[in-house]
């Protein structure tokens, strides 16, 4: 039963006890350099003069982290950091 008075069947209560353990950081284990990376967008502010700023980030989860800023949040420029830094290094 939860805690304001409804109750809850088998099955709902153990996805509630699942959902519990999906949230939960999970150990990530890579062979070698370029086995795993991850890349996102973050918005950075607003500079003056120049305008809204993101900085784009790419982390490989092995050996090493690349970040470049742009004015636009747009998939030219992650594609562009990528193929500029990322696929060169590897």
């Amino acid at each position: 039963m939860a805690s304001d008075g409804i109750t809850l069947s088998d099955a709902q209560s153990a996805a509630l006890e699942k959902k519990k353990h999906d949230d939960e950081p999970a150990e990530i284990e890579t062979a070698h350099p370029g086995y795993l990376g991850s890349q996102d967008t973050f918005y950075v502010g607003n500079l003056k003069g120049v305008g809204r700023v993101y900085q784009q980030t790419f982390i490989d989860t092995y050996s090493v982290a690349s970040s470049l800023l742009y004015t636009t949040k747009t998939l030219i420029s992650s594609v562009d950091q990528f193929n500029d830094k990322v696929l060169p290094y590897f």
